[in-house]
């Protein structure tokens, strides 16, 4: 934050603000995902039209919009595939890991783990 003698107020840059927003949109994520763990991913918040899944999603798509402003303020960054499918490896083996202790029942685990694995199942079976 910067003191603006001129108007005597607090005043932020563009990438504070947005910086800011980030903060909100991640917060906002995690309220959504607490809620769809406590009452479901299809269920629905009295008055809300969409699940919780569905607000998930939504949140997530904010937090994307507002990390690509930052990417084109920065002249920096963005997403990678590479990083990302690195991380569900890496999500992989400690969840198998957690079915090892007795925590995470392993039904669900064969699931397809990525897009792309999503993709290759969903064409094998034409």
């Amino acid at each position: 934050m910067v003191f603006n003698t001129k108007e005597g107020k607090l005043t932020m840059k563009y990438l504070d603000h947005l910086l800011t927003i980030v903060i909100e949109e991640s917060s906002e994520i995690i309220k959504e995902a607490c809620k769809a763990q406590r009452f479901g991913m299809d269920s629905k918040e009295p008055g809300q039209d969409l699940t919780n899944e569905e607000r998930i999603w939504n949140e997530a798509n904010d937090l994307v919009g507002t990390m690509e402003l930052v990417k084109s303020l920065r002249g920096f960054g963005g997403f990678s595939r590479e990083a990302m499918e690195a991380k569900q490896q890496k999500i992989k083996k400690f969840s198998e890991i957690s079915i090892q202790c007795g925590r995470l029942e392993p039904k669900e685990i064969n699931k397809p783990s990525s897009l792309r694995e999503y993709l290759n199942v969903k064409n094998s079976a034409f």
